[in-house]
């Protein structure tokens, strides 16, 4: 029997396909086709989460990189955390976790905090309807990387265009137009990070930071770490907040309430991040086995294909009672959205803050309305996305 095409389809963006509560029912580690070729689908938590932590899988993008030692020897090189396992990833981590910790996350939520109200007051004041993402999610979060690495990125007029051509968040972009934007954004970044090296901020914290045995970063490992923050804190970051003022917009009564109770506010962005991590109701991570290992029991031989749906690990009733209710109040939550364990995504926190500061500021003042069709495209790994948010965003009475 050929195995069905995934990612599965689903009416809805915002519900996750039916066809993965069923298979965690029935077939909870099963073959399916995906770009083209066989793949393990995993649909439990447990199986998810053991398949992120497992150094025998490395990342695999179709049309990218498919999961090889060269390209995971090149990752090494480039300093790409996501693609790296052993001591080297455990190296730069400790770097990048002792600059990004909680005490700078917490001293930029005044600056966001800012932001966020100064946009939204524009937007406000317009009265017209405007596009949530392009508007509001995407200037906030260049903003605050901006004052996370103390530089002003928007002053690159092209920095927003190579971050969403690499990423191919707004809209698909062909391999050609992700080589050339990749280049010219790293390009960029390498400039920036030679010119801050000295500097008061982030860069300058990486390049003055050592290890226990008095090492420090070389140039292209904190080119490496800088590049991949500022294309993770701005794209995945812009594409949350639209997915969640949807979700808000679209749940009866959850602006009302957050807006009469807003200590619920951190609780509601737990939520929304365990509904929709990255992606509408679903976010893959696909890996190629680089050795045999054993995932929930079966099996997973050298070369195979393994897909980790972070959506469906997160909507799992054995972790989560009614699974795909949106619920402030869900203690604990034990999501994996930021990939928990030797993955765990570095700026978790600082994706938090954003998203807490800005859906505040948004919710403040009064009702909001989606005036028009959310616009929804296709994704590198065929996942559905969000890429335009039209709402109206009254003036304050």
């Amino acid at each position: 029997m050929t195995p069905p095409s995934y990612p599965f389809p689903t009416e809805f963006p915002l519900d996750p396909p039916p066809r993965l509560a069923e298979l965690r029912r029935t077939e909870p580690i099963s073959l399916v086709e995906f770009a083209g070729a066989p793949a393990w689908l995993l649909t439990r938590y447990d199986d998810v989460r053991a398949a992120l932590n497992e150094p025998g899988l490395l990342g695999y993008f179709p049309g990218m990189t498919e999961g090889t030692e060269a390209e995971a020897s090149a990752a090494e090189q480039g300093s790409f955390l996501m693609m790296m396992n052993g001591p080297p990833h455990t190296r730069l981590r400790r770097f990048v976790s002792g600059a990004l910790g909680a005490r700078r996350v917490a001293a930029l939520r005044p600056s966001a905090e800012r932001t966020a109200h100064r946009l939204v007051a524009g937007l406000r004041g317009s009265g017209a309807p405007i596009e949530l993402i392009h508007d509001l999610a995407a200037p906030l979060a260049i903003d605050t990387l901006g004052a996370l690495i103390s530089v002003d990125v928007t002053a690159h007029a092209d920095f927003a265009r190579w971050s969403t051509d690499v990423t191919a968040l707004f809209g698909e972009a062909d391999q050609e137009t992700v080589q050339q934007s990749g280049m010219e954004l790293f390009g960029f970044i390498a400039a920036l990070v030679d010119a801050e090296r000295d500097g008061a901020g982030l860069i300058g914290d990486l390049f003055r930071a050592t290890d226990a045995d008095g090492g420090g970063l070389s140039d292209a490992e904190v080119t490496g770490l800088i590049g991949q923050l500022l294309l993770n804190g701005y794209v995945p970051t812009a594409m949350v907040f639209g997915l969640s003022a949807l979700r808000v917009l679209t749940t009866p009564c959850l602006a009302t309430e957050l807006r009469a109770d807003p200590g619920l506010l951190p609780g509601a962005v737990d939520e929304l991040l365990r509904l929709d991590p990255a992606a509408a109701g679903n976010a893959d991570r696909p890996f190629r086995a680089r050795t045999d290992v054993e995932i929930g029991g079966t099996r997973i031989r050298r070369g195979e294909v393994v897909i980790a749906p972070l959506g469906a690990a997160n909507r799992d009733p054995a972790y989560f009672t009614d699974p795909d209710r949106l619920d402030p109040a869900r203690r604990p939550n034990p999501h994996l959205s930021f990939s928990p364990g030797v993955h765990h995504c570095l700026g978790a926190a600082l994706a938090r803050m954003q998203l807490e500061v800005g859906l505040a500021a948004l919710i403040d003042g009064g009702p909001l309305e989606v005036v028009g069709e959310p616009r929804w495209h296709t994704g590198l790994i065929g996942e559905t996305q969000l890429s335009a948010l039209p709402v109206r965003v009254p003036a304050h009475a």
